[in-house]
């Protein structure tokens, strides 16, 4: 199939093109049927490749109906990732390779008649609309295996007991709390090294947007677990809970040292707060 030459209009709050992942080729928004709009409705994904380019080459195997070259990365290819796309529930899927104008050294240089700098900007500013219509969405974190150890599985599992369950004496509370934080930062910063989306400034933007998202490992498979915030898959909220929870605690055990008193923040204070108030 010959890629069109014509580019559909701008609608400010829908995409120009989605991916069709069955036919493996892009097509205009405006012409997917509105009943299938309507009701299974279009995917997205976030993911992060730009500091695995493969020196501005562009893919093999790219769907048809493209106006522009996909780029090359090193680490996977174009076909593993299409296998990964399909664990996304829609035959239709914003992919931003196949939907937003790319470009690369190597690649295929853009019609200047098109105007693809243009549709590219279009495209990236109206991000936003395109998550927020979306039905399904998934967070690929492609260099993350669950069957293996990792920092970030780690950080998702951990799961810090009441007061009431552990075992340690009174005077003991404290230095477990301090052993458990720098755990916790730990965990963040080895994350952050291994795993790139959890680092990217446009995933931050998209995990803002995305924050009941499943995640899913290089291969496309979920993380189950029955303690996750959204239900029994993990998701991109469980990334921040036990960080955000440590760090709401730790504010208000500082309220506590300094003023003497629990501060009124609408709901009980946990018990751990008085611990960590307790540390030096």
């Amino acid at each position: 199939m010959v890629a069109t030459t014509i580019v559909p209009p701008n609608d400010p709050q829908s995409p120009r093109w989605l991916l069709d992942l069955q036919e493996w080729r892009t097509v205009p928004y405006t012409d997917v049927q509105q009943e299938i709009l309507d009701g299974e409705g279009y995917g997205i994904v976030s993911y992060t490749w730009g500091y695995i380019a493969d020196d501005g080459k562009p893919a093999s195997d790219p769907p048809e109906g493209l106006l522009w070259d996909v780029p090359a990365v090193q680490g996977w290819t174009l076909a593993e990732a299409r296998q990964v796309m399909q664990s996304v529930g829609t035959r239709y899927i914003w992919w931003d390779w196949m939907c937003v104008p790319q470009s690369g050294e190597r690649m295929r240089p853009w019609d200047e008649k098109l105007d693809l700098g243009k549709v590219q900007g279009e495209e990236i500013a109206k991000q936003m609309h395109i998550y927020k219509h979306a039905k399904k969405s998934i967070v690929w974190l492609h260099a993350t295996l669950w069957e293996r150890e990792s920092p970030i599985k780690d950080l998702l599992l951990l799961c810090v007991k009441d007061e009431e369950d552990r075992e340690e004496q009174e005077n003991e509370r404290p230095a477990e709390l301090q052993k458990h934080t720098n755990s916790v930062m730990s965990l963040l910063k080895h994350a952050h090294e291994t795993e790139r989306w959890t680092r990217s400034g446009w995933t931050l933007q998209e995990g803002v947007l995305l924050h009941e998202t499943e995640l899913v490992d290089r291969r496309g498979c979920r993380l189950p677990g029955k303690h996750f915030w959204y239900g029994d898959q993990a998701t991109v909220g469980d990334l921040t809970v036990p960080i955000t929870r440590l760090a709401w605690e730790i504010a208000i055990a500082y309220f506590i040292k300094s003023q003497g008193y629990e501060p009124d923040v609408g709901s009980p204070i946990p018990k751990r707060t008085h611990a960590f108030a307790r540390l030096p």
